[in-house]
């Protein structure tokens, strides 16, 4: 268990305790060890008197032992009592930038989404508007938007000339209808001057 412990020390004061623990079990040990050769020496010679003297030195060092590990065991209670109240800190800080972040992901998605509500779809459906108009023969109609400088732009330009081509060509083809209305009121025209000269 102790060899175990040893790889898990976190830092110079710790091993500092560690250490003195060590060195105190160790004497311990030693002490005990004496006692008991004490003991195989002196079998049967006294050796009440001589036990009582040695509980009391080794009671001595069993409790400087016990002093030392429960040092340790204080430290190391500290430290994760310190470690705990610093994750739930460092957690509650997290917790908050995430909110704040998912504010304002939040505020610019819904800022998108107005934007291509009003500004796009507003865009088309105005063109659309129009588009209907001058498909209904209604060539008067003012296009929206082609002042903009983007693609809802770019396609209402593309609209004004369309609209600039079908009003040239219902021009052109009223003027061919008038020069063939002419020609045909010229022709008969000419056609009862000869039956008249007939």
């Amino acid at each position: 268990l102790m060899k175990a412990y040893v790889p898990l020390i976190s830092g110079p004061e710790e091993r500092k305790l560690w250490e003195k623990f060590e060195g105190l079990f160790k004497a311990y040990l030693d002490d005990q060890q004496k006692n008991l050769k004490n003991l195989e020496v002196n079998a049967g010679r006294g050796t009440s008197q001589f036990m009582v003297k040695d509980e009391a030195v080794t009671r001595l060092i069993f409790d400087e032992v016990l002093a030392a590990l429960e040092d340790d065991v204080e430290f190391n209670n500290t430290g994760a009592l310190n470690s705990t109240s610093s994750a739930a800190s460092n957690y509650s800080q997290a917790w908050y930038i995430m909110m704040a972040l998912g504010s304002v992901a939040l505020a610019f998605g819904v800022s998108a989404i107005l934007f291509v509500i009003f500004r796009v779809v507003g865009g088309l459906t105005g063109l659309n508007s129009a588009l209907g108009r001058m498909a209904g023969g209604d060539l008067d109609v003012v296009v929206p938007g082609a002042g903009r400088r983007d693609e809802i732009g770019d396609m209402a330009k593309n609209v004004v000339v369309i609209r600039a081509n079908a009003e040239q060509r219902a021009r052109d083809e009223a003027e061919a209808k008038g020069r063939q209305e002419e020609i045909a009121a010229e022709q008969r025209k000419q056609d009862m001057h000869r039956l008249a000269d007939a």
